[in-house]
């Protein structure tokens, strides 16, 4: 049995994550190598609380499965353990599995309000059998602030009964907990908005990482604590305490795929927004509720471009209109934001875009995810170039193909707009050839006509994005060796070692995550040392006419 020893703390200890640990928050989906395991969140039993142990999905809205009752799964979810809820004298315990929140893995979510609430309470998984290694553990949660008390992501590693790595993240910021913290804990905060509304529709879930070491032969413990104990120490007796959790993942760190190019993308999931010119991750409950032309989530999102044409409109519209920009009510969503674009008549034709520069030459795959409503269905397709995959079948697109473009088909199917039963972000992806020096135009395209070739009047059209990736999957037939290795980077603190296979004149450029040049020079000797803030940058290197790019993490 897990052994719990839960303590008062009086002082608050705050060690900061690295920059490893931060970047593997978001990035971590896209950190993959070639032929080795990264994913084990198969190790865990019912990660996204969507099935009974036998494998059976877990239907809330059903009526004659015995065990749902008034649209929830109650009590401890399956495959996982608790501390222990006791059940009301009359009523439903308030506490299992039903559809209550936005941004979920599948259909359901684990929620917990006992009133009163149980302190302390842990819900948790103990997982055997990791190859030793470093591991990011992950989980979505909400908590609003009118029940905030010190719900917190843990993660340990224990041999036998001996408890280490005891790490824990809270849901808001440092200075939302004051004297309910934990002695024996390792703090760190996901810093979260808080938000007082607890209705349904606004259980946004929000991603929140460790990162955690685990040595040969230990057990990894994971789950959510949280109890009854507010800022100022007393209890409350009452239900804050509660919580929302979904989509609990573990993955492995491994060393950076070089095939993948998804940080050439700026802004790739729509996290980010610039603030004083410098990009900023967004870390609120949802946009503004009232349209303002300063709230810089809505409109064209930091780093993407769009084409607008309205002119097969009756009244012409230059504008896609308020409804446009980054929000989060969608499931699915890399991270806590996607992008929504939506007009009331849709707009002729719609391009989202980004150019790419300074990849090398070869076949790469794109891709992103995407949500079109129930009777909505026009154009909707990804793009790279004039390649595109459209988002239904070849047999939901008749007269309403665009000359010029190289076509597939996902073949998905549209969904309710509705978070309990759609809403659902689907991937899509399309293959695209890139000659040496050819800049790549990626993003999503639609418009207002359909299938029949007929101009909708109504919002057919629009759609949702996000969780755009670039990976290289291939060389070119007939290009002459143009992925020569010619340099490696070696990162260190303070700067990295770029080396040259031999003294040659190669043009620098650095960029960093976000798009920024901060180098761009020439060198002319085997070994270099360039000087840059800690950070993960992406290094391109080009010697005559070839080009080559890498990836290097600065300490």
């Amino acid at each position: 049995m897990f052994n719990f020893n839960i303590f008062i703390m009086k002082k608050t200890i705050t060690p900061k994550l690295s920059y490893l640990a931060l970047g593997l928050l978001f990035f971590s989906p896209k950190l993959k190598a070639q032929d080795v395991k990264v994913d084990y969140t198969d190790f865990l039993k019912n990660p996204s609380f969507e099935t009974f142990l036998d494998g059976t999905p877990i239907d809330v809205t059903s009526a004659v499965d015995t065990r749902i009752v008034s649209s929830a799964l109650r009590g401890t979810p399956p495959g996982w353990l608790d501390t222990g809820v006791t059940p009301p004298a009359t009523g439903n315990l308030s506490y299992g599995i039903n559809r209550a929140a936005v941004n979920k893995d599948g259909y359901n979510t684990c929620y917990v309000a006992p009133n009163p609430f149980p302190d302390p309470f842990i819900l948790y998984q103990e997982v055997n059998n990791l190859p030793a290694g470093q591991y990011v553990v992950s989980c979505c949660m909400w908590v609003p602030s009118v029940r905030l008390t010190n719900q917190r992501l843990f993660v340990q590693t224990k041999n036998g009964t001996t408890i280490s790595n005891n790490i824990v993240q809270y849901f808001g910021k440092e200075t939302d907990y004051l004297l309910n913290l934990t002695t024996g804990e390792t703090n760190t905060f996901a810093g979260w908005e808080l938000n007082s509304a607890v209705s349904d529709a606004e259980s946004r879930l929000k991603p929140m990482s460790i990162v955690i070491t685990v040595a040969e032969g230990e057990t990894l413990v994971l789950g959510v604590k949280s109890g009854d104990m507010i800022v100022d120490g007393t209890h409350t007796e009452t239900q804050q305490g509660f919580f929302k959790v979904d989509n609990f993942r573990i993955k492995r760190v491994v060393a950076a795929d070089p095939n993948d190019y998804t940080l050439s993308i700026i802004n790739p999931s729509f996290e980010q927004v610039l603030v004083d010119g410098v990009p900023t991750q967004l870390l609120s409950h949802n946009i503004s509720a009232t349209y303002s032309a300063t709230d810089p989530q809505r409109g064209t999102p930091y780093g993407w471009h769009d084409i607008i044409d309205d002119s097969g409109n009756s009244t012409p519209n230059p504008s896609i209109g308020q409804s446009y920009g980054v929000n989060t009510d969608a499931n699915g969503i890399d991270g806590s934001k996607n992008l929504w674009a939506l007009r009331t008549p849709f707009v002729t034709s719609y391009t989202l875009y980004q150019d790419i520069t300074g990849l090398p030459a070869g076949k790469y795959e794109v891709k992103c995810s995407m949500f079109v409503q129930d009777g909505n269905l026009t154009t909707q397709r990804l793009f790279a170039n004039n390649h595109v995959q459209y988002y239904a079948t070849d047999f939901d697109y008749l007269l309403n193909l665009t000359e010029g473009e190289v076509n597939s088909f996902a073949g998905l199917s549209t969904s309710p707009n509705d978070y309990k039963t759609g809403l659902f972000l689907k991937d899509m992806s399309v293959n695209v050839d890139l000659q040496p020096n050819e800049t790549l135009r990626i993003g999503v395209k639609s418009s207002n006509i359909k299938v029949d070739g007929t101009t909708a009047i109504n919002s057919e059209g629009w759609f949702k994005l996000d969780n755009f990736r670039l990976k290289r999957t291939g060389t070119l037939t007939g290009l002459k060796n143009v992925e020569a290795s010619y340099f490696n980077v070696n990162g260190q603190k303070d700067g990295f070692w770029l080396n040259m296979e031999k003294a040659t004149s190669a043009q620098v450029k650095v960029v960093t995550v976000s798009g920024q040049t901060i180098y761009n020079s020439h060198v002319n000797t085997a070994k270099s040392w360039i000087s840059l803030p800690q950070g993960l940058y992406i290094v391109n290197v080009s010697v005559d006419g070839i080009n080559k790019t890498a990836k290097v993490i600065v300490r």
